[in-house]
């Protein structure tokens, strides 16, 4: 259980990130259960989804 811990902080806090960068460009976007995607809408209607890696480059 605690590696699950482990590896799910980074995963969280490179999603808050992409959320972040979304939301100042005015867009709507909210991760997955896991955090290991986050949807992206933008505000012209288009959809985004973007793939965060379990390791960083």
């Amino acid at each position: 259980m605690a590696e699950q811990h482990v590896v799910e902080v980074p995963l969280r806090e490179r999603a808050e990130r992409q959320i972040a960068l979304a939301k100042a460009t005015g867009s709507k976007a909210y991760p997955s259960a896991d955090y290991r995607v986050v949807f992206v809408e933008r505000r012209d209607g288009t959809r985004e989804t973007v793939r965060i890696e379990t390791a960083p480059h």
